[in-house]
């Protein structure tokens, strides 16, 4: 699926040098459970990296914004990603960014995230508010959970913006391409990044302030310069967490969470604590032998980056998209 809103770098840079903004609104600090306490991972740092190559920035951490008791200033956009499990009306997990809210608001969403577990009563605060909000990587649901297209589809007609995310491959970003045409939606890019890539995937469009660059997005009057999970992006990502987790500045109090299991939490938290620290010559051997392991990981990787795939051909085969 080929869409007019997906520019290549040389493009995007003749964009840029014509004054319109960039943007990656969908990054990862490390108040997110799944992203490993290390200096460069902090609020400020990567605060001062976005400074550099983005014009508008927003860190989405999972369920909380604690990263803006500590940054503020020109081009951060304040923001969190909610999760909300609306077994009732979607019947899997969604996640949504919403942006330009305060604590106290947030505070109220995320209440009624988990004690009335209704995304579309969520949304109506949302825009009585008047914010900003995406829906995030849409065609996403949790692997113990079943995944109805129509019905995201139906919750999609409620955004006015759907995600293109870095985390996803190709062929499953391009169905986001084509929900948003057929919905008559924005789409916005995002590298949704742990490890603190921002910007190699991001969005183009033009207004001096934030909510004039999202209007923008939402009328359809924006690009995005996107980039798409395969194996040597992933590779590269894993082998960027291993660092972390042996990062001799990492925080031995926060313990990691993968998501994946718990028996992978342990170990990697047990590995990564301090009494290794004490030990360089076990840390190293340590830090070599995961890497090691990541790089004969292509099996894994591969079936992860299949199982996408395998869900592409499902999704068109119940919503009858015919292929190219």
């Amino acid at each position: 699926m080929k869409s007019s809103v997906v520019l290549k770098q040389r493009e995007a840079r003749t964009l840029r040098r014509e004054g319109w903004k960039k943007a990656d609104l969908h990054v990862h600090t490390w108040n997110s459970y799944d992203v490993l306490r290390v200096p460069s991972m902090s609020p400020k740092s990567l605060l001062r990296k976005a400074r550099r190559k983005l014009d508008f920035v927003s860190f989405t951490d999972h369920d909380n914004m604690d990263a803006y008791d500590e940054v503020n200033g020109k081009g951060l956009v304040s923001g969190v990603e909610l999760e909300v499990l609306d077994e009732k009306r979607v019947g899997h997990t969604v996640h949504m960014n919403i942006y330009g809210l305060d604590k106290e608001l947030f505070r109220e969403l995320k209440a009624m995230a988990e004690d009335e577990k209704n995304i579309y009563k969520i949304i109506g605060k949302v825009k009585k508010n008047n914010l900003q909000y995406v829906y995030n990587h849409p065609f996403w649901f949790k692997d113990d959970e079943s995944f109805n297209p129509h019905k995201m589809l139906k919750l999609a007609e409620k955004f006015p913006v759907l995600e293109y995310n870095t985390t996803m491959i190709k062929p499953v970003n391009e169905l986001v391409l084509w929900a948003a045409k057929e919905k008559g939606k924005g789409i916005i890019a995002n590298t949704d990044t742990h490890i603190g890539s921002m910007g190699t995937t991001h969005t183009l469009s033009q207004g001096d302030t934030f909510k004039e660059f999202f209007n923008n997005v939402k009328r359809r009057k924006s690009y995005i310069v996107p980039r798409d999970m395969n194996k040597n992006l992933m590779l590269r990502e894993i082998m960027q967490r291993i660092d972390h987790f042996f990062n001799p500045e990492k925080d031995p109090a926060k313990d990691y969470r993968t998501g994946i299991n718990e028996r992978l939490d342990k170990t990697i938290n047990f590995f990564s604590t301090t009494r290794f620290r004490k030990l360089p010559f076990v840390d190293g051997a340590l830090r070599m032998a995961f890497k090691k392991a990541a790089s004969r990981s292509g099996r894994f990787i591969n079936k992860h980056l299949e199982s996408q795939g395998r869900l592409v051909e499902d999704i068109k085969k119940k919503l009858r998209i015919e292929k190219n």
